[in-house]
């Protein structure tokens, strides 16, 4: 039983790994410090990277070894949702949030949105299908 909690905290620990990550580089002032610094732009896009694959990781992993596929749809519904807020938060501002879009309006950050948030979605919601196939087809696996 013990095992089983280190493995949800695990988890929830990649997950708001993840979140955090994401919403911090998606700070203005982290973002074009990153837009300035070529080394904070590697960094920022390593960071990323490490908890991305921290937290694709453990949902991909999810079953047996690491956390139930039902705890797999959870986190993943989570953190899509607060991706599509953070996305829209980007989309709707009624001003250029970053210094690189200042010069173009709002065209240029409305399409960032977009391109975050639709692309995303889908991933979000095919790896919540394969979680949930999982989690059935397990149900039936026991039922029998």
């Amino acid at each position: 039983m013990k095992q089983a909690a280190h493995k949800e905290v695990a988890a929830w620990i990649a997950a708001g790994l993840f979140v955090t990550t994401m919403w911090f580089w998606h700070i203005p002032a982290a973002y074009d410090w990153a837009l300035g610094n070529e080394a904070v732009h590697v960094c920022e896009h390593i960071t990323l990277l490490v908890a991305a694959t921290f937290f694709w990781r453990v949902v991909l992993t999810s079953g047996k070894r690491r956390l139930s596929p039902a705890m797999a749809v959870v986190l993943v519904s989570l953190v899509g949702i607060q991706g599509s807020f953070l996305s829209a938060l980007i989309m709707f501002a009624p001003h250029p949030l970053y210094a690189a879009y200042s010069g173009n309006g709002l065209d240029d950050q409305v399409l960032a949105g977009v391109l975050m948030c639709i692309p995303a979605s889908f991933v979000y919601l095919g790896s919540t299908i394969w979680a949930l196939s999982r989690m059935l087809g397990n149900s039936r696996t026991h039922v029998r």
